[in-house]
């Protein structure tokens, strides 16, 4: 038991400090009319969905339980956005 607590204190965040999950986005991946599907990443084998209430950016790792949410400028290396798609995210 020691052991475990030991293990979940020093684990690192899921994502940076300064990109904080909304309410909104909480229970990812449901309602599915909260988020909208922007791209697949082959090379990083995700998914990448806009939340249509808040703008939250969130990646969706095809073989992880976990969500990251990535800034513009990431989601614009990894994934094919166009220039009209980029100004909506």
């Amino acid at each position: 038991m020691r052991k475990r607590l030991a293990r979940q204190v020093n684990r690192a965040p899921r994502w940076d400090e300064k990109m904080k999950l909304n309410e909104c986005c909480d229970k990812f991946p449901a309602p599915t009319t909260r988020f909208e599907e922007i791209g697949i990443s082959i090379e990083r084998q995700a998914a990448l969905y806009k939340c249509r209430i808040c703008g939250n950016l969130i990646e969706l790792p095809e073989m992880e339980r976990s969500i990251k949410l990535i800034s513009v400028e990431e989601a614009a290396r990894y994934y094919e956005i166009n220039q009209s798609n980029r100004e909506d995210v």
